[in-house]
């Protein structure tokens, strides 16, 4: 079995040297299982943030994308994700609560 039995919506599918491939779903993994497919097959999204991309040229990216975002190097390699809850999250760091 390839999916494991805890709670995740996404992850990603990473090479060698950390070179981002794209990201994957619990369930397209289980699509691709029935199917006894190839896990490149189970990729569902591949947008990316580069590292150096200023927040307000990605709100948009993060915003309309149903999983979180990769953020990769110039090279492709995966750096970490940004979700729509740690957008939110580093936005309201900047704002005065009263």
């Amino acid at each position: 079995n390839i999916i494991p039995p805890f709670q995740i919506g996404s992850c990603y599918l990473i090479w060698k040297d950390n070179l981002y491939i794209g990201t994957l779903s619990v369930n397209s993994l289980k699509r691709e299982e029935k199917k006894s497919g190839n896990i490149e097959d189970a990729i569902i999204d591949c947008n990316t943030i580069l590292e150096t991309t200023s927040i307000s040229d990605f709100i948009g990216t993060v915003a309309s994308s149903k999983y979180p975002v990769a953020v990769v190097d110039e090279k492709g390699k995966y750096k970490g994700s940004i979700s729509k809850t740690l957008l939110l999250e580093t936005l309201d760091e900047g704002v005065e609560n009263e």
